[in-house]
């Protein structure tokens, strides 16, 4: 991870060093707000410590302001410190604002936006203190949301829905989706991480993307919407794999000699497999050169001992000559 530089006020620039990736693969149910991605991150001199997020707007309404509460836990399951924190457009504080649709002008400059418009990303660059004492685990959780025309949204509840590991699906399934899967070009570069799931107001992608729910396609690998919501369930796995059974092909029986034997990738992921081979290729050409220097070192360790030998050797009947020519 690169270091992040931020100007603020100061007249020295500031270096903070991510350490930590925070993802959310979970959306909340009818929520104008979801949050996107972000990280932990400390400052190079003072050592202290930040959270940097990423949120967007999902709702179809222009929001003032947005604020959440980082959740610090120790041991126990219960937060021992709570850190409220307000994003809001009154207080400049909502850093850089980008959105889906965002045009740029004549001068190629985005126009600057003083309000959070629907599909509009922000926190970018905002720095969230975090204690300095010692904390195991992080969470962050939404308050409210305040719309443009007053109405605030409240969130009673923190009940949201997470997207399942494609890991953890059965192997029978991941035959199925081998098989439709129209996008390969695109697994080595993001391949699945999970069954999408959709929401009223966002969704997230099988590649771990979360996307608005207007947005029709992924916006990091551009995979179709609809295609996900048709094809990537266990229903449409389970037809799939009916119809594999009904003409008795080989395929499947033969995915899972593959996936006991030599390795599920070997099917599930050609592009990715490719990637890996090279890599333990690689590998191996690194762990047989080193066993070469390793061989060179211990020839040149060996012939040292020999020569500190002969010297000694020497020496020795070098003395053993002078003491008899003293005697």
């Amino acid at each position: 991870m690169n270091s992040y530089v931020s100007k603020h006020k100061s007249k020295e620039e500031k270096i903070y060093i991510p350490i930590k990736t925070l993802e959310f693969g979970y959306v909340y149910p009818n929520s104008p707000v979801e949050f996107i991605d972000g990280f932990v991150c400390y400052e190079s001199e003072s050592y202290e410590y930040f959270a940097s997020l990423r949120l967007q707007n999902v709702s179809d309404k222009i929001i003032k302001s947005v604020e959440i509460c980082l959740l610090c836990y120790q041991y126990a399951n219960i937060p021992y410190l709570k850190i409220p924190f307000i994003y809001s457009i009154s207080e400049k504080n909502t850093g850089l604002l980008s959105s889906v649709d965002e045009k740029k002008t004549l001068f190629g400059r985005k126009k600057q936006n003083y309000y959070i418009k629907s599909g509009a990303i922000f926190g970018n660059e905002i720095l969230v203190p975090l204690p300095q004492s010692y904390f195991r685990k992080l969470e962050f959780e939404l308050k409210n949301v305040v719309f443009e025309n007053g109405e605030v949204y409240k969130y009673e509840s923190h009940e949201f829905y997470k997207a399942k590991n494609y890991e953890k699906i059965a192997e029978e399934n991941k035959f199925a989706y081998n098989r439709i899967n129209v996008y390969e070009n695109l697994e080595a570069s993001y391949p699945i991480k999970n069954i999408p799931i959709v929401e009223d107001n966002a969704w997230i992608c099988c590649c771990g993307q979360k996307n608005i729910v207007t947005s029709f396609e992924c916006l990091r690998c551009r995979r179709s919407l609809q295609w996900q919501k048709e094809k990537l369930n266990e229903n449409y796995f389970g037809s799939v794999i009916n119809k594999e059974n009904s003409v008795h092909s080989p395929h499947l029986k033969n995915f899972k000699k593959a996936t006991y034997f030599e390795g599920r990738k070997a099917y599930v992921n050609p592009a990715e497999l490719e990637e890996k081979q090279k890599l333990i290729r690689r590998a191996l050409e690194n762990v047989e050169l080193e066993e070469i220097e390793k061989a060179k070192s211990f020839k040149r360790t060996v012939k040292k001992i020999v020569a500190l030998a002969l010297v000694l050797t020497f020496l020795s009947f070098l003395l053993t000559v002078i003491q008899n020519i003293k005697g």
